[in-house]
């Protein structure tokens, strides 16, 4: 825990505290503060904002304060049928060190983000009856876990611009970088006996629920083949295997959870999209304003908080009505239930025209 990262006065203060992060995990080593339950908040969720968790309309991240995500994460974990018994305690010291690690000077991958990503999950299975029939306790668990561990560590910026700078958090993981970040750190979270909420699984399902975890993490890149074999796969094998019974089929069907999970703002009502709209732009700014302090390429127009002339409204349409129809017409031909956030994908691409037509 006291060495120096590698690399540590050549990068960003953002990727400093991954690599911290990476480091740390890597020794087998957590601070005590990260893990003491006794910070854990007294005052218990209440029951309407408890049963409002499943509700599509209801913002976690913006109506609940930082102790009352803690317990919304908690409530989650409880409400959920899962494959075994979890410590009270061990899911408390897990949820809090997932916390820690999530860098609260990053403007959008941050621990807020992980509880917007619980929440949607949550309302994909208990606000989708048929839908949460079809997934097993086992796959249930580990896409939750998934869904805390989705961006741990993120330094706000993006795999290419990592590459392209040299950044020794490079030098640490495999591509792609974030996305095996997230697994290493992950990992070594859920091997320390302190967190490892998955103890209690037999060495068979600790095995298939590993495996679910970090292939949905992977997935979640939409840079490389980790993430665009998706969409066509799930096709394929829906059609091969319409009772989903594979363990292959049931792998496709978990990451492609996952993946409505990581874009499914744009699935819920329009408010909710503009929250993160600010949130998205300052992050993917602050890294154009690294690229130009650097002065070694040009600044991309989407990263370029100078440019006046790009219209973000246009490349979220474009993002909607390309990427995210295909990833939700595929997961709803596999389950009917997800076919009305289609129409909510419309709804917002149009939306986001009418911003573009009242801020010409």
């Amino acid at each position: 825990p006291g060495s120096r990262p590698l690399g540590m006065t050549q990068c960003s203060s953002a990727e400093q505290f991954s690599l911290r992060a990476l480091q740390k995990y890597k020794s087998g080593w957590v601070a005590e503060h990260e893990t003491d339950v006794s910070l854990w908040p007294a005052t218990p969720l209440t029951a309407d904002k408890a049963g409002s968790l499943s509700a599509v309309a209801f913002s976690a991240v913006q109506s609940l304060s930082d102790d009352e995500k803690l317990l919304a994460v908690e409530h989650v974990f409880n409400k959920t049928t899962l494959p075994c018994a979890v410590d009270t305690a061990t899911l408390r010291r897990f949820i809090l060190a997932a916390r820690t690690q999530y860098n609260p000077d990053v403007p959008f991958h941050n621990w807020s983000l992980a509880v917007n990503f619980v929440q949607s999950l949550w309302i994909f299975l208990e606000g989708t009856p048929q839908l949460t029939k079809k997934f097993t306790p086992l796959e249930k668990f580990a896409l939750l876990t998934c869904a805390v561990c989705q961006n741990l560590a993120h330094p706000g910026l993006q795999n290419d611009y990592l590459q392209s700078s040299n950044s020794p958090i490079c030098e640490l993981v495999e591509k792609p970088f974030l996305e095996r970040m997230h697994v290493e750190i992950a990992s070594q979270l859920l091997a320390l006996k302190e967190t490892d909420i998955a103890a209690g699984l037999s060495a068979d399902e600790r095995l298939r629920f590993d495996t679910i975890l970090k292939q949905c993490l992977l997935s979640t890149d939409i840079e490389s083949n980790y993430g665009d074999y998706v969409i066509p796969n799930l096709k394929e094998a829906h059609e091969k295997d319409p009772a989903h019974e594979s363990p292959e089929t049931r792998l496709l069907l978990c990451q492609a959870i996952t993946r409505a999970v990581d874009v499914s703002d744009q699935a819920k009502p329009f408010e909710h999209c503009l929250y993160w709209y600010p949130k998205v732009k300052e992050e993917f700014f602050r890294q154009g304003d690294l690229v130009r302090q650097a002065g070694r390429a040009a600044v991309p127009p989407h990263h370029d908080r100078n440019n006046k002339e790009f219209r973000w409204e246009t490349g979220v349409q474009f993002f909607i009505n390309g990427w995210c129809m295909d990833l939700f017409g595929s997961a709803a031909g596999a389950f009917p239930e997800m076919s009305g956030y289609l129409d909510m994908l419309k709804e917002t691409a149009g939306n986001w025209q009418k911003q573009l037509e009242a801020n010409p």
